[in-house]
């Protein structure tokens, strides 16, 4: 597999040009980064410092990294990181480790470092930094080649075992709301927390996106069928959706952002759409807003079948929403929070259910009248997250 990455970009976008996605701890140690910039050496001490596996076999006296000042006063957006020269060449052959599979892992990442260990662990300006930085950590000269240090040796071949091994998921039950669910976790290691008056053993956990598994998961979904068939409010739903908002991802927009404020340049007022989807790979973006799945659909009469009053009234808080894009300042306005500059948004709104139509031809008879929006409704919604988890439950 021979990749060819546009490295100038942060990194997270490279990983997705390659058809992947960083898992959460990666994307958590990329959120320390000291700047806009993290090098080899710098993302091996930010995993370090979340107790991701490394800490299982790997205990640094506490002057072991005053030399690297990587830990960031704050988070910042891992979205904005950019990776140093090592560490590009590492993530590239994690990513070639990884294969066929479209996540990421720090298990991935560890298996690159380890491959550059075997191959040029004894030349100092060929390895990535994490070798220097561990060789530094356990006391060794961090220039020395990496036969002289079996401490680091061991250390590797004990992140090998591991980092081969399949991941050993464990599930909690937790409430969401007044719903009992499950959540998939990983146990990273115990720990003692010191109290003023008594020393407590602790578990930490690990629970992970819900992207790894599907997307969907039956609790998921059924929470949602619970609001449709509820007496809900479009903030039950905008709530939800914020929640879950790998729900809104059914035309495959990548980031969804909720509540947008779109502030005025030259008119009065703000404009606040309840979720802009973009895709900033393809250039795409949308528009969605949300109204209550009992809302009246279609007006029927004597030969004259049309959308009814709800549609109509989304219909044009879409277009004033769609007309402020068309203004130069507001889009680049915009720009600097999303990414990426808007000129025609999909316009989209969920509303209603499926039963109001008579069948799917006399749904694209309505949807002719109006083709500059698209109408979905709550259990199109429902039905895209069931298909979704049937094929990749394989029922």
């Amino acid at each position: 597999m021979d990749l060819q990455i546009n490295w100038p970009v942060p990194v997270l976008d490279a990983l997705a040009a390659a058809g992947f996605e960083a898992d959460q701890r990666l994307q958590r140690a990329l959120s320390f980064a000291p700047s806009g910039y993290i090098s080899d050496a710098q993302l091996f001490h930010s995993l370090y410092l979340q107790n991701s596996l490394v800490t299982r076999y790997l205990e640094i006296p506490p002057h072991g990294f005053d030399h690297l000042k990587v830990r960031a006063t704050r988070t910042i957006d891992p979205s904005s990181v950019r990776a140093g020269p090592f560490l590009q060449k590492t993530l590239t052959r994690a990513m070639v480790l990884a294969g066929k599979r479209r996540s990421l892992g720090v298990q991935d990442y560890y298996r690159a470092v380890i491959g550059y260990a075997d191959e040029f662990g004894d030349e100092f300006m060929k390895r990535p930094g994490s070798l220097d930085l561990l060789m530094h950590a356990v006391g060794n000269d961090a220039t020395k080649p990496l036969s002289t240090a079996p401490a680091v040796r061991e250390i590797l071949r004990a992140l090998e075992r591991s980092a081969n091994a399949c991941e050993d998921y464990q599930y909690l039950m937790a409430w969401s709301g007044d719903v009992i669910v499950f959540r998939p976790t990983s146990v990273l290691g115990d720990y003692v927390h010191a109290a003023r008056q008594a020393a407590r053993p602790n578990r930490a956990l690990l629970t992970h996106f819900r992207d790894n598994f599907g997307g969907f998961s039956v609790d998921e979904v059924a929470e949602l069928e619970q609001l449709v068939n509820a007496r809900t409010t479009e903030n039950d739903f905008q709530r939800f959706f914020e929640a879950h908002p790998h729900f809104l991802r059914f035309r495959d927009h990548r980031e969804v952002y909720s509540h947008v404020v779109l502030a005025p340049h030259n008119q009065r007022g703000e404009l606040v759409p309840d979720f802009l989807l973009t895709d900033r790979e393809l250039q795409r973006a949308a528009i969605v807003e949300l109204k209550l799945p009992g809302a009246k659909l279609v007006r029927r009469q004597t030969n004259r079948e049309r959308f009814g009053t709800a549609i109509v009234e989304a219909r044009a808080q879409l277009m004033r929403y769609r007309d402020w894009f068309r203004d130069t300042a507001n889009r680049k306005m915009l720009a600097k929070l999303v990414g990426m500059e808007i000129y025609e948004p999909d316009l989209v709104v969920i509303i209603g259910r499926a039963s109001e139509f008579r069948d799917e031809l006399d749904r694209q008879r309505l949807r002719s009248d109006n083709p500059d929006i698209e109408v979905v409704t709550y259990d199109d919604i429902v039905r895209y997250a069931s298909r979704r988890r049937l094929i990749i439950a394989g029922e």
